[in-house]
C-alpha cells in the first residue's frame, strides 16, 4: 500500500513539474525574436529532431512546428529588424514600416527628429493607409518602434551637418590611446561607410540638340544601389563590396551563379540599409572574412570596426563578437577623420563613372544613341563596375585617407604595393564625355560635380512614393527595373568566343605571355565542360 501512495505522490510530483515546466515554457515563449527563431529552426535543417530543439530551448514541440510553418513570415519579420519579436499585420504594421522609411530620410538629409514629430507623422501615415482601425502613437509605441528598428536616439545630426573640429581632435586622442591600450596594429582597424550610387544617372547638362534633356524612357533616380565600402587602415583587406537594392532577384543576375558574384549582395525594399542588413552583414561577411584574415596573418583575434554614428547601425553591443569590436565615430567629424570620406569612396566613384561613359562611348561607335544604351545597362553592368573599381582602388590611396585620423602608423605597418595606379582625373572624364552625343557641351565645373555630389543627385521618395513601397512590399519584383534579361550562353558558344577572341590577340598582340597562358588555360577548362570531361 505504501508503495503504491509513493508511486501516485511520484505521478502528482511529475505532472507538477511537467505543469511548471509547460507553464515556464510558456513565458519563454514570448521573449523570443524572429532571428532566435530563425536560429533554432537552422537546428532542425542541420538535422536535430523536433523534440530536442524544443527541449533544449525550452518551448513546447508545438511551438517550434509553428514557427516552421510559419518561416517566410518570421524570415520577412527578420529582414525589417532582427529584435522583432512579433509577426503583426494590418494597417499599423504598415505605419511602422513606412515611418522607419521616412525617418531614414530625415536622418540623410539632416533634418533634426523629436519623438513628437514622429508620433504626428505617424498618425499622417496611418490616415494615408486608410485610417478604420484605432492607433495610438503613445509613448509605448514609440519606445517599441525605436528598438524594433534598432533606433538608439532620435536627437541624431546627420554627416550634413557642420564639422567640429574640436570634437575630432578629441576623438583622434581617446582613439589613439584606445588602440595602444588595445595593442592593435593598423591591419586589426577597420572603417566601413555607406554611399548612394545612381549607376545610370548623366550631368546635368546632357542636352539634345534642342536645349533640352533626352527623353530617356525611365527615370534615372530610381536606378540606385546603396554600395558600403570596408577596409583597414594599412589596405592590407578590402572587404568585397556590400550592395543593396529594392529586388532579390534582378533579371540582369538570373544566370548568374551566386559565388560569382563579386559582392555581397542583398535586398530592402527602399535600397537603403537598415540595422539587420548591417547586423547580418557584420556577422555573415565582415566576423568571418577578418577572422580568416588575422589568422592567416598570425595576429591576435581582435579588430575595432569605425562607423558613422547613422541610425541604420545597430549598438555596440548588438556588434560584437569575441574581441571584434564596433566603435562609433561622433556624429558631427566623418567629414574630417572618417578615412571613406577622405577620398576612398570619391575614388571609386570617379572610376565607376569612367567605366560608364566607356561603355557609352563603345556603344556610340557601334551606332547605338545615348538613350539607348543607357536602357541596355544592367544591374550586372553595375554591379561588375563598381566592384572592379574598387579593386583598382590602391593602396595608396586608402592609406593616404586613413592618415587625417592616424598620423602615426609606423611604416613597417603599411601595406603599399609597388602598383602604379592608373589615375583617373576629371579631366579625363571630361574628355570621354564631350565625345558622347548629347554630353558634347557638358563643362568641366558639371562633371565635377556628377563625380563628387553623386548622394546629393538622389531623389528621396515623397510620402505618395513611401505608401506605395510600403503596399508592394510581397512584390520582390516590382521594382526590378532592369529592361535586359541576359540568354543563357552554351558551351559551343562560349568555345567559339574563346577561339575568337585567342585569335585576335595572336593577330594583334597587346597581351603578355601569361595573360595568354590564362586565356588558353580558360578556353580548355570551356572544352572539358562542352565535351562534359
Amino acid at each position: 500500500m505504501e508503495t503504491m501512495v509513493e508511486k501516485n505522490r511520484s505521478n502528482v510530483t511529475s505532472d507538477n513539474m511537467t505543469n511548471m515546466c509547460n507553464s515556464k515554457r510558456r513565458k519563454k515563449l514570448a521573449s523570443f525574436t524572429a532571428q532566435q527563431k530563425l536560429d533554432i529552426l537552422k537546428k532542425i535543417d542541420e538535422g536535430f529532431s523536433i523534440t530536442m530543439v524544443a527541449l533544449e530551448n525550452n518551448v513546447d514541440t508545438s511551438t517550434v512546428r509553428k514557427w516552421r510553418n510559419s518561416r517566410q513570415k518570421i524570415e520577412k519579420c527578420s529582414e525589417i529588424s532582427t529584435e522583432a519579436k512579433r509577426i503583426r499585420s494590418g494597417r499599423a504594421e504598415k505605419v511602422n514600416e513606412a515611418l522607419y522609411m521616412w525617418f531614414t530620410e530625415m536622418w540623410a538629409k539632416g533634418y533634426p527628429v523629436t519623438g513628437t514629430i514622429i508620433k504626428g507623422k505617424a498618425l499622417e501615415f496611418h490616415e494615408r493607409f486608410g485610417a478604420e482601425e484605432k492607433f495610438y502613437a503613445s509613448d509605448g509605441w514609440l519606445s517599441h518602434w525605436r528598438q524594433k528598428y534598432g533606433i538608439r536616439q532620435l536627437s541624431i545630426t546627420s554627416e550634413s551637418s557642420s564639422p567640429n573640429s574640436e570634437s575630432a581632435d578629441n576623438f583622434k586622442s581617446q582613439f589613439t590611446k584606445k588602440i595602444k591600450n588595445e595593442n592593435l596594429t593598423a591591419s586589426q582597424i577597420f572603417n566601413a561607410e555607406v554611399t548612394g550610387l545612381n549607376y545610370k544617372v548623366m550631368p546635368n547638362e546632357a542636352l539634345t540638340n534642342d536645349g533640352e534633356r533626352p527623353a530617356l524612357g525611365f527615370n534615372q533616380n530610381k536606378e540606385k544601389l546603396t554600395v558600403m565600402l570596408c577596409c583597414n587602415a594599412d589596405s592590407s583587406l578590402k572587404i568585397p563590396l556590400l550592395i543593396i537594392r529594392k529586388s532579390s532577384k534582378p533579371k540582369g543576375l538570373k544566370n548568374l551563379l551566386p559565388n560569382m558574384l563579386p559582392v555581397y549582395y542583398t535586398r530592402q525594399k527602399s535600397a537603403w540599409m537598415n540595422s539587420a542588413i548591417f547586423e547580418k552583414w557584420f556577422k555573415e561577411e565582415f566576423v568571418p572574412t577578418v577572422s580568416d584574415f588575422l589568422r592567416e596573418k598570425g595576429l591576435p583575434q581582435k579588430a575595432m570596426l569605425l562607423i558613422s554614428n547613422a541610425p541604420s547601425h545597430p549598438s555596440t553591443e548588438v556588434l560584437t563578437v569575441g574581441d571584434i569590436t564596433t566603435r562609433f565615430l561622433p556624429p558631427d567629424v566623418t567629414s574630417l577623420i572618417q578615412p571613406m570620406d577622405q577620398g576612398i569612396i570619391e575614388n571609386v566613384k570617379r572610376r565607376y563613372r569612367n567605366k560608364l561613359l566607356m561603355h557609352i562611348l563603345n556603344d556610340q561607335c557601334d551606332g547605338k544613341e545615348l538613350v539607348e544604351s543607357l536602357k541596355s545597362i544592367n544591374i550586372k553592368n553595375a554591379v561588375f563596375w563598381v566592384s572592379e573599381a574598387w579593386d583598382e582602388t590602391s593602396s595608396e590611396t586608402i592609406v593616404k585617407c586613413w592618415k587625417n585620423l592616424m598620423l602615426d602608423i609606423p611604416e613597417k605597418e603599411l601595406h603599399v604595393t609597388s602598383e602604379a595606379e592608373e589615375e583617373i582625373t576629371s579631366e579625363r572624364i571630361h574628355q570621354i564625355a564631350n565625345r558622347i552625343k548629347s554630353l558634347e557641351e557638358v563643362s568641366l565645373d558639371v562633371i565635377d560635380d556628377w563625380i563628387y555630389n553623386d548622394d546629393s543627385s538622389l531623389v528621396f521618395p515623397s510620402d505618395e512614393d513611401i505608401v506605395e513601397a510600403v503596399n508592394n512590399h510581397n512584390s520582390e519584383n516590382e521594382s526590378d527595373t532592369d529592361n535586359f534579361e541576359e540568354s543563357p550562353v552554351s558551351p559551343l558558344q562560349a568555345s567559339r568566343a574563346a577561339e575568337c577572341l585567342t585569335k585576335f590577340f595572336q593577330q594583334n598582340g597587346a597581351i603578355s605571355k601569361a595573360d595568354m597562358a590564362v586565356l588558353r588555360k580558360v578556353k580548355e577548362k570551356i572544352l572539358q565542360i562542352k565535351n562534359q570531361i
